[in-house]
């Protein structure tokens, strides 16, 4: 079916004050998930529409998060979009076997990179507090799901799964070759720094931590500024139950890579809004230190093991280089 009578028959399910007058296809914009977006402009103002890539999340996991998401917003936390709701009521519909979402346009640019600054990384942690806090509907004593998964991971790598992931990228590096030569290299780090990455979180499995909604996939380009201020927290598919350790390593780590004073001002202004117990201090440097290791393996796996194919290759390029420089570092500590 045409584009055109696609987004008319999704948007014919939400009330006629959302209908555009102009709409502007994004592709991917940017994003590595397979979603899709369009930029509208509508009587309501600007607004984003996305297509979830199939099959996930699926509706029972969508519909989770917009639970979280909806709650959060009520609490008045208001960096995140809600979704509009459907003529019958609904946060998303369904057509075409995908799952399509309307959402409010946020400002702002994910520009962390090109103008860092310690005021912006201040308020990126506080955001992300603040955001915790709010997101505690479901908060319960618990093991952290993410550091039994990331345990098996690295025991799967050290018993011969980096082995079998070197031998796929030697035998297709015609898919990438420019991927692939930096993956040769990765795998050589990442057989260096397993061990002791596992170790960190083995120290971590006995933990009993508050679990609760967290964004999981909160990086750099997934925070928008304008100015100092955050003006958008989004992408949020991978919202799950977990310690917000998760979400304090994984957004340091991809903004500040291994500054140690910025880590130490970005938790202190986190802390400043929500403080954390003695575990999830711990947790945070065991989640990145894994994150480090795990991270470039995962790209690997989908281009040369699953055949996957990307549309931005050197945005793709240039994330392993960060990936190469933190294990390097990591090498050496």
């Amino acid at each position: 079916m045409p584009e055109e009578s696609v987004l008319s028959e999704v948007l014919n399910a939400y009330p006629l004050a959302c209908q555009p007058t102009r709409s502007t296809q994004l592709g991917s914009a940017g994003g590595y998930s397979g979603a899709r977006f369009w930029k509208l402009i509508t009587n309501c103002g600007e607004m984003c529409l996305r297509r979830w890539p199939h099959p996930h999340p699926d509706q029972q996991q969508l519909t989770w998060i917009h639970n979280v998401i909806t709650h959060v917003g009520n609490s008045g936390f208001t960096l995140i979009p809600n979704p509009v709701r459907t003529n019958e009521g609904k946060t998303f519909c369904c057509f075409e076997q995908h799952l399509w979402e309307l959402t409010p346009w946020l400002p702002g640019k994910a520009n962390f990179w090109e103008q860092p600054g310690l005021q912006k990384l201040e308020t990126a942690l506080s955001a992300l507090a603040m955001f915790h806090q709010a997101a505690q509907l479901h908060l319960c004593q618990e093991f952290s799901p993410g550091v039994l998964q990331r345990c098996e991971q690295l025991q799967g790598l050290i018993g011969g799964e980096i082995d079998e992931l070197d031998l796929c990228i030697r035998r297709h590096q015609g898919r990438w070759p420019n991927l692939a030569a930096r993956g040769e290299h990765l795998v050589e780090l990442v057989r260096g720094v397993a061990s002791t990455a596992l170790v960190s979180l083995e120290a971590c499995r006995a933990f009993r931590v508050p679990l609760q909604p967290c964004l999981r996939d909160v990086w750099h380009d997934h925070i928008l500024f304008m100015g100092e201020d955050v003006s958008g927290m989004i992408d949020l598919g991978a919202m799950r139950m977990e310690n917000v350790a998760v979400d304090i390593a994984r957004l340091l780590g991809s903004l500040i890579a291994d500054d140690q004073v910025s880590w130490k001002n970005g938790l202190e202004a986190y802390q400043a809004v929500r403080p954390l117990a003695e575990a999830e201090q711990i947790l945070v440097h065991a989640f990145d230190r894994s994150t480090v290791t795990l991270a470039g393996i995962l790209w690997l796996q989908w281009v040369f093991v699953e055949g996957r194919k990307f549309e931005n290759q050197r945005a793709i390029e240039t994330r392993l280089d960060r990936i190469i420089t933190r294990l390097q570092v990591l090498a050496r500590n």
